[in-house]
């Protein structure tokens, strides 16, 4: 009889643990499935997950800049900057070169700025045309000759300054796991500086 009492209470007991151990599970894939949502909700908000591609992000700055259906270059490159994804998007088209800074989630414009290229400084501070400035097209060109196999993709991003009152170009190349940076003179397009390093660093 005592035998029979004890293998009824052991069952019992077994149901008991098993039905805690059940809920125990049911409430750890519960937790997991919101974690994973939460997660996933965070990364669409921040752009990681959907938002526009970067011909989209493109797309917007030309015609932000109003150089649909003319002749222009384009870079773009995806980072992950202040807690969001966004295009970093440069546009140069005649003597101005176009920055913009575009979500990667909906592809609002949250910053732009505007540059004229084909100007030197003559010591001032106020740009003066040059006839004889390279261009960009023809600073990414040089910049480009200078590490073997990258292509136009491969640029990330353009720029223009002023040095000492000289016309520079800065170039940024990311090509087989290195990224290269260039600072090319905007007259003689002379290489003035240039760096190397891994993109791991």
């Amino acid at each position: 009889m005592e035998k029979n009492n004890n293998s009824a209470e052991n069952m019992t007991n077994n149901k008991g643990s098993e039905r805690k151990k059940g809920k125990k599970g049911i409430i750890a894939v519960i937790v997991i499935a919101a974690v994973i949502v939460i997660a996933l909700i965070v990364c669409w908000f921040m752009g990681v997950l959907g938002g526009i591609s970067k011909s989209e992000a493109g797309d917007i700055a030309c015609k932000q800049a109003g150089v649909q259906g003319k002749e222009y270059s384009l870079t773009s490159n995806k980072e992950f900057d202040d807690g969001r994804m966004i295009y970093d998007v440069t546009v140069s088209y005649d003597d101005t070169l176009y920055d913009f800074e575009i979500l990667a989630r909906n592809g609002n414009v949250i910053n732009m700025e505007t540059k004229k290229i084909g100007t030197g400084q003559e010591n001032s501070d106020q740009a003066a045309p040059s006839q004889n400035d390279i261009g960009m097209d023809k600073a990414r060109e040089i910049a480009l000759s200078n590490v073997s196999g990258a292509s136009e993709d491969s640029v990330k991003k353009m720029d223009v300054d002023t040095d000492h009152g000289k016309l520079v170009y800065e170039i940024e190349i990311v090509y087989d796991g290195m990224e290269y940076d260039f600072e090319i003179d905007g007259v003689t397009g002379d290489i003035i500086s240039r760096g190397a390093e891994s993109v791991h660093n």
